[in-house]
């Protein structure tokens, strides 16, 4: 009885104004149809919900995080006293994610400085937005004394950069 109630209803809505065996549906079959209808929506309702909760979790902002993998180039000079001549045989080293020297003393990476123009100057390329913290180790010519300093530096956006590093007598 409930299946023939049901395609007399669903037939009435296609032909609004014919009503096949002039049998109406019973009340009770309004009450089923309203009821699927509810459990529907909810299912509908509850996958939108699910489906806007992944996106907002997918666009959330990944925090920086200093490493390669980027498009930065930081070139870093060294500094004796304010001056960046006379500086030979010096090694930069850097490490990722961090502000502070690193207390075991392994650094992430490190390069050669060239001397450019009686200048030594080197450079860390792929970097990714973040925090680095930066070593330098050499020898000061005009004083014939190594020399060593380091210091933080936060890379903010993806471009050359260039940072001064102050150093002194070992």
């Amino acid at each position: 009885m409930g299946l023939a109630n049901f395609m007399v209803y669903f037939l009435s809505q296609i032909n609004k104004d014919k009503v096949f065996n002039n049998s109406i549906p019973s009340p009770h079959y309004f009450l089923l149809t309203l009821r699927y209808n509810n459990k529907l929506l909810m299912r509908i309702y509850t996958f939108i919900l699910c489906l806007l909760c992944v996106g907002l979790l997918c666009c959330r902002k990944k925090p920086d995080v200093g490493g390669k993998g980027g498009y930065a180039i930081l070139d870093v000079q060294p500094q004796h006293h304010g001056v960046a001549k006379n500086i030979v045989n010096c090694t930069l080293y850097i490490k990722y994610n961090t502000l502070d020297a690193p207390a075991n003393g392994v650094y992430d990476d490190s390069t050669v400085c060239t001397i450019a123009d009686s200048m030594a100057k080197g450079a860390f390329t792929q970097l990714s937005n973040g925090n680095y913290y930066i070593y330098g180790y050499g020898y000061d010519s005009s004083i014939k004394q190594n020399i060593k300093g380091g210091t933080s530096y936060t890379i903010s956006k993806q471009s050359e950069q260039t940072m001064l590093l102050p150093v002194s007598e070992d």
